[in-house]
């Protein structure tokens, strides 16, 4: 958002889940689905399709990402107010995407016919199994923390800012606008939007600088941006 480019470092192989997509769907094809989660933040699922076909198949996913962020013990079993907590807690989850529709159809995303592992593509392309994400921010946002960078979500007015100012597109995960602020131990503060937070693999063979991407230049670039908007 602020026009700062990232710089990128050929010849160090950066780590995919490309790997982690082939076991998936192999074992979503033995057992008729599987779930895996990576670095506590990003939640994959894949499911036979003929066995998710249902009116009620999309609630299924939204509840097994439920248990996946949130532990095995389900509330639906118990008191009219545990069933509610939980309906509550599927509806304000992050959306989950098909992730192949997703590369197909979003101009944002990487097509996943570059990237989706060849010897399962044929099972995906025709609808056979289908992968899903969901994408935790807020364990994402804990991850951070450790590395020095405090980030959190933007909404209401100062998101509806941003919107207008047309500087960026908001999550595409949450149903009400919002968008993430990061701010590096100096103080300093850059807001991302759709374009930073997608679900694909990194390229193999490239990395992203990140010192190059929270130096003082852009966080100090990304500050004056936000200053104008206040």
């Amino acid at each position: 958002m602020s026009g700062q480019r990232f710089r990128m470092t050929r010849g160090i192989v950066s780590k995919d889940y490309r790997d982690q997509i082939r076991a998936l769907i192999a074992r979503a094809k033995s057992d008729g689905s599987s779930g895996l989660t990576l670095d506590g933040c990003l939640h994959l699922l894949a499911i036979v399709a003929d066995n998710w076909t249902s009116s009620r198949g999309g609630l299924r996913v939204a509840h097994t990402f439920y248990h996946m962020r949130c532990g095995n013990f389900c509330k639906m079993d118990g008191p009219e107010s545990s069933k509610e907590e939980e309906v509550a807690a599927i509806i304000n989850a992050p959306k989950a995407v098909n992730l192949f529709d997703f590369g197909m159809r979003n101009s944002l995303a990487l097509p996943p016919l570059l990237w989706y592992p060849r010897d399962v593509m044929l099972d995906v392309l025709m609808g056979r199994i289908m992968v899903f994400a969901q994408f935790d921010h807020e364990k994402f946002f804990e991850l951070t923390s450790r590395s020095g960078l405090k980030m959190g979500f933007l909404r209401g007015k100062e998101a509806a800012r941003i919107r207008t100012a047309q500087l960026g597109s908001p999550l595409i995960e949450y149903r009400d606008m919002r968008y993430v602020r990061g701010q590096n131990d100096q103080g300093m503060a850059m807001v991302f939007g759709a374009r930073f937070f997608l679900y694909r693999p990194r390229f193999p063979g490239h990395k992203v600088d990140v010192h190059a991407a929270t130096g003082s230049a852009a966080w100090s670039q990304a500050a004056r941006v936000r200053a104008g908007l206040r």
